[in-house]
């Protein structure tokens, strides 16, 4: 499926990890357009269908969110 048959009003596109397996499977994060953040791709482990992200939060806190 394409990113941008998954887009949602008040979201910038999705990030997604798809699964390498059997072509089912998958996660994907939508985050408000609020919020500041970056993938931390270096954290993300091959096979494993999971997503880190660096939120900004106000005050610049830093939280990461693993999916």
């Amino acid at each position: 499926m394409e990113t941008s048959d998954l887009t949602l009003s008040h979201y910038p596109s999705p990030e997604r990890k798809d699964s390498n397996m059997d072509g089912y499977g998958g996660v994907i994060v939508y985050i408000k357009d609020s919020f500041t953040y970056k993938r931390r791709l270096v954290l993300e482990v091959l096979d494993v269908e999971c997503i880190w992200i660096e939120l900004t939060l106000p005050k610049n806190k830093i939280i990461l969110v693993g999916l």
